[in-house]
């Protein structure tokens, strides 16, 4: 049995190569699409998720020589509902004026924050631990402990 190869056998051939080259590129190109694709869609369910979150936050800013203000504000994107400031044990060396007539916060918009006049005395810590609790439409009785310098 002799097979003769004519040029219509080397086209044929040379389409074949070509069409499976083509198909595994092809299955190639549609994994990393579908890879890229998971990854935008992770991408904005985090944006989504981080649009619905509060982040409370505080700090110090010194007004004169014996007075302190205590920053608390809402960096995050979402209202934050019923924030309620908790001074853990130990921190009761540095008064915070008006605490009772503030807190909680019934209602604190992204990037709006609340003043509290604060009187640093001869005793007083460098440190402050502070717990902030609040609402927001990710979660309720959301919490966060941040400590500070005073």
């Amino acid at each position: 049995m002799v097979f003769h190869v004519g040029l219509s056998d080397g086209i044929s051939a040379t389409a074949l190569v070509l069409a499976v080259y083509s198909t595994m590129r092809t299955i190639r190109f549609s994994e990393r699409q579908d890879k890229l694709n998971q990854l935008l869609i992770a991408k904005e369910q985090q944006q989504t998720s981080e649009l619905k979150q509060a982040d409370i936050s505080a700090e110090f800013t010194k007004v004169d020589r014996a007075h302190h203000r205590l920053r608390v504000s809402n960096r995050g994107k979402a209202i934050a509902e019923n924030v309620r400031l908790d001074l853990p044990r130990g921190n009761d060396h540095l008064p915070i004026l008006n605490i009772d007539c503030l807190f909680p916060v019934l209602v604190l918009e992204p990037d709006q924050y609340v003043d509290l006049r604060a009187v640093r005395g001869m005793n007083s810590t460098p440190v402050l631990t502070i717990r902030f609790t609040w609402d927001d439409p990710s979660a309720k009785d959301r919490e966060k402990t941040i400590t500070i310098s005073t």
